[in-house]
């Protein structure tokens, strides 16, 4: 914990005197947060780190594109996070896109 805390204070440090890396930092710990077999602590201050992280409207720190690619991490992640759950809420046997048998509606469906 202490590491990981030091770690993110560093980053912070980094990001204050060097606004123009922003994107850089947030790239790393994406392929951070991304890697098979983190632990549930390591995701969560990777996240809480980059919730942290002041954005600017300036182009050079980031502006806009930061932005949007943060929001794209996050529901990335999430994403991840809840793919388990929904399999195992699926069970076994269970149709995988989800559906309760009708034909149609969903995201599932034939397209026309």
């Amino acid at each position: 914990r202490k590491i990981a805390s030091n770690g993110v204070y560093f980053l912070h440090t980094l990001l204050d005197e060097h606004p123009g890396m922003k994107t850089i930092v947030v790239q790393e710990v994406e392929n951070f947060l991304f890697r098979p077999g983190l632990s549930a602590r390591a995701q969560y201050t990777s996240v809480i780190f980059l919730n942290q992280m002041k954005l600017s409207r300036n182009e050079f720190e980031g502006g806009s594109k930061l932005a949007e690619k943060l929001i794209n991490l996050y529901f990335g992640f999430f994403q991840i996070l809840i793919s388990p759950l929904q399999t195992q809420k699926a069970g076994p046997g269970a149709d995988p896109r989800g559906g309760g048998g009708s034909s149609g509606g969903g995201k599932g469906g034939p397209h026309k």
